[in-house]
């Protein structure tokens, strides 16, 4: 296990997880998180029938965000985040707003303020829908509103029974919002 994901499972042991992409930690949570889900779906209609809609399946999760670094080193730690749209491929994301996807990030400005001694700045990450059920490494997973224990085996790639006998619920639904669950 890599020095970052030994971080990251501690921080989830402590229920402290930060913000963090391909490695590289925010010391602050961003001070604005915007997370967009979807489906997409079409519409066919013929003359003189009911209209079909067809499930054309989820969309990528796009997440927004700003925030204010106030250290040292801001202006590095965000040269080094600029410097990741460049690169091609997509890298793990750990957000305390959704569970770990693989995303790739999309934008990212910033603007240093010398009278204030802080750098401000802006991101927009896009999932990548090709890393669908990537092999994670990680012991827990954080619930989101509406899983359950067959939600979350299926996006973590483990059974509902290990969820199960590692976790203290009575039933499969008894899975909170926020919730720590160990899937291994």
């Amino acid at each position: 296990m890599t020095a970052a994901l030994r971080a990251m499972a501690n921080n989830i042991l402590r229920n402290e997880i930060l913000f963090e992409y391909k490695g590289i930690s925010f010391p602050v949570n961003p001070s604005t998180v915007e997370v967009f889900n979807g489906r997409s779906v079409k519409v066919k209609s013929a003359h003189g029938s009911n209209p079909i809609t067809q499930d054309l399946g989820a969309k990528p999760t796009e997440i927004k965000g700003s925030g204010t670094f106030y250290c040292d080193d801001a202006r590095e730690r965000c040269e080094r985040l600029a410097h990741l749209t460049r690169e091609s491929g997509s890298g793990w994301l750990h957000c305390p707003y959704c569970v770990p996807i693989m995303a790739y990030l999309t934008c990212f400005e910033y603007k240093a303020d010398s009278n204030k001694s802080s750098v401000s700045y802006k991101f927009e990450l896009i999932e990548d829908c090709s890393a669908t059920n990537p092999v994670r490494l990680f012991e827990y997973t954080q619930a989101v509103a509406g899983d359950n224990a067959f939600i979350i085996a299926s996006r973590e790639g483990v059974s509902v029974n290990d969820i199960m006998a590692l976790n203290d619920y009575k039933t499969p639904f008894d899975i909170k919002e926020k919730d720590r669950v160990k899937i291994r």
